[in-house]
């Protein structure tokens, strides 16, 4: 699959997790969890881990914070609601499709690959004078400095890796001879396009009509 085309459905699955409500959301989390573990489960497991936090503060944000019915045989000043939980769990269902969809795409595309998918995607820019290939050159680069840096255990990140970030850009962008294959969309690709496009479609048909 064009590299192109699984940008912009990974933008159309998220546009998707965030129009859906309830069960649907519940299984599209599932389905996607699933096809991650099938393509890299080490590095799926990792996200979430490093994520658990995060995932468990939005739960208890919303448990705690959304007015609703008590939950009962708990103390009434320590009890979250019901509409909370299912509006944290709705939450977190929506950022592990995030997590998922990109595990996907970045253990099935590699870097360069992605990033020639990128600079196309951003080309109408260029006529505003944004320079699309020099973003994508420094945004490989620190994409490579950041997973050399997760690599290494006894390393852990703080603020002062964003200054190590962009002496690694200035040091290694005029170096690195960096090609970013660029192909044509074949009809598979055109295909796909369409079968995403009509079920964005779909989707918000049946959530607001």
């Amino acid at each position: 699959m064009h590299p192109l085309v699984k940008i912009y459905s990974v933008i159309t699955l998220l546009l998707i997790a965030s129009l859906l409500q309830h069960e649907m959301l519940i299984l599209l989390a599932l389905i996607m969890s699933l096809v991650a573990l099938c393509f890299q489960a080490a590095h799926f497991f990792r996200a979430l881990k490093r994520m658990r936090w995060l995932l468990v503060s939005i739960l208890v944000i919303y448990a705690y914070l959304t007015p609703g019915e008590l939950l009962p045989y708990l103390p009434m000043n320590y009890s979250p609601t019901y509409e909370g939980l299912a509006h944290g769990l709705l939450q977190i269902a929506r950022l592990v499709v995030a997590l998922a969809v990109l595990s996907i795409l970045l253990a099935s595309t590699k870097k360069e690959v992605l990033m020639s998918g990128l600079t196309m995607a951003l080309r109408p820019l260029a006529a505003l004078g944004f320079d699309v290939r020099r973003f994508s050159v420094r945004l490989l680069l620190t994409l490579k400095y950041v997973e050399t840096l997760a690599l290494n255990q006894s390393v852990k990140f703080n603020f002062n890796h964003f200054g190590d970030v962009e002496q690694y850009i200035l040091a290694n962008e005029a170096l690195d001879v960096i090609v970013f294959p660029e192909r044509s969309l074949a009809l598979t690709d055109y295909m796909v396009l369409c079968v995403m496009a009509i079920t964005l479609v779909m989707v918000i048909g049946l959530e607001y009509v």
